[in-house]
């Protein structure tokens, strides 16, 4: 069996060297015709590009800007899949791809969105929640976002529309716009674990280790993460730190789980007390989760550890193969990162 399962390896591994050398040749590739004819979308984006109408961004940021292709650009932005025909398949690994992401978007500065789109099929806007219809949106539409709202149960989106004036649609049928991320179309072969919940399951994952709301264990197969025994969630003081509410609610905003609005200046800013800025950040939860409670919050994590069900990309709420390999990626990045520390 040892000796079948190496020979299947080696297999393996020859059948996808080609692929990764393919893969670097391709670069080499697109970087010499970057340096000649290189775009980028200054406002938010995070690719360069080799077409400068490239129909992989939307429309409203076409034509994209021309930059010279310089070692600081290569650092920033990342290659586009659509024009560059670079895909993730150059990387070695999930952990390897992510973390080249996680640094190229952050090195750009936070860009907050204020936009929503419609992630499904038909969908109702109605005059409050749950109120009377006024029309129907089909997938991809865009809305304003004027505020959240917690409602039965539920998130709800109080929105404006160019054609319809203010109404409400459905947390669960429509998404914050970030960067460039787009939400539509969604199909049953999409991936629902988009970039920025990634980026956030991994800043909570680390978040929640450091303060010990999540530990790691280890019963004999290799260290795991699990979230904190009883004894630790009502121990006094608390493990939950006294400004978590208000970390939480920022990163909410910068990873476009929340569309922006006044409350993310004062949260950030200097001007108001330690006091002052919870009380906004409970404001923003209860009207994000219908709580402020962390505990509550935390314990309302859907298949992915990290990401609270209100803040799935897509209404199906399903991992698909390559979510479940990122997100292990994460969970083994931070369990890699706080090891070797110990």
């Amino acid at each position: 069996m040892k000796r079948l399962f190496c020979m299947l390896l080696s297999a393996m591994i020859i059948t996808m060297l080609p692929a990764v050398t393919l893969a670097e040749t391709r670069e080499e590739s697109v970087i010499q015709e970057l340096k000649d004819h290189c775009y980028i979308n200054p406002d938010g984006g995070n690719k360069v590009h080799l077409d400068m109408n490239c129909p992989g961004v939307n429309p409203r940021y076409l034509p994209l800007t021309e930059v010279e292709y310089t070692e600081e650009i290569s650092n920033k932005y990342h290659f586009c899949p659509v024009c560059c025909g670079i895909t993730e398949s150059a990387y070695t690994s999930e952990k390897e791809w992510f973390r080249d992401l996680y640094t190229r978007y952050h090195t750009v500065p936070v860009s907050l969105w204020s936009d929503l789109q419609v992630v499904w099929h038909d969908v109702n806007f109605r005059e409050s929640p749950g109120g009377k219809v006024i029309c129907r949106f089909k997938g991809g539409e865009r809305l304003e976002c004027l505020e959240e709202v917690w409602h039965n149960g539920s998130l709800w989106y109080h929105a404006r529309s160019a054609g319809y004036g203010e109404g409400y649609i459905g947390g669960t049928w429509a998404k914050p716009l970030w960067h460039d991320l787009e939400n539509w179309p969604v199909n049953d072969n999409t991936d629902n674990v988009s970039y920025n919940m990634l980026f956030f399951a991994y800043w909570l994952g680390t978040y929640e280790v450091e303060h010990g709301i999540t530990i790691i264990v280890d019963e004999g197969s290799g260290p795991s993460l699990s979230i904190a025994p009883p004894e630790a969630r009502n121990a006094q003081p608390s493990v939950i730190p006294e400004d978590m509410r208000i970390a939480y609610a920022i990163k909410l905003y910068e990873y476009g789980l929340i569309c922006k609005d006044q409350k993310y200046d004062k949260l950030k800013g200097e001007d108001l007390t330690l006091s002052e800025k919870d009380s906004i950040a409970s404001s923003v939860l209860q009207n994000h989760y219908g709580t402020d409670d962390m505990w509550t919050i935390l314990r309302h994590m859907s298949q992915a550890i990290f990401i609270n069900e209100t803040d799935w990309h897509s209404p199906r709420n399903q991992l698909s193969p390559k979510d479940s390999a990122r997100l292990s990626a994460i969970m083994e990045i931070i369990l890699d990162e706080h090891t070797e520390r110990e």
